[in-house]
């Protein structure tokens, strides 16, 4: 038997571009099973159809679905993930001002918006955490 060459580890922004590049998979889908996701989407940003590779997109639209970007049920053995209510594309949505900007352009964006929820979040803790300190030392 031959080695196998062990895969690096991705890093956040390669994490971050699965992620984003599954969402826009789910919606434009509408509805799609995760077998189904890796197979037909996968090999665009080298994911491949392993138990890993499927476990870090199972991961990532685990994520979505906490955000509330997508749904994410059983069907059987697999998963389906389903874009949102909320987030169905609709063409009334997308006015004719916007339909300029490039998918290069919405990612940088779509990330930047990422980056700026999750300093929110944080920022959040951070001022709970202060809050209960300071009530803890007048008490």
């Amino acid at each position: 038997m031959g080695k196998m060459k062990k895969r690096r580890r991705r890093s956040g922004s390669e994490i971050e571009k699965v992620r984003d590049h599954f969402l826009g998979a789910v919606l434009g889908e509408g509805k799609i099973s995760l077998t189904e996701l890796v197979a037909k989407y996968g090999s665009e940003i080298n994911v491949r159809n392993t138990a890993s590779d499927k476990n870090l997109v199972k991961r990532q639209l685990d994520q979505l679905s906490r955000e509330g970007a997508l749904e994410l049920r059983r069907d059987g053995r697999d998963l389906v993930a389903r874009a949102s209510e909320d987030r169905q594309p609709t063409v009334e949505a997308t006015p004719a001002a916007e339909t300029h900007h490039t998918p290069d352009d919405l990612d940088v964006i779509r990330a930047y918006a990422r980056q700026l929820e999750e300093f929110s979040r944080t920022l959040q803790d951070q001022v709970s955490t202060l809050v209960r300190m300071v009530e803890k030392a007048a008490r």
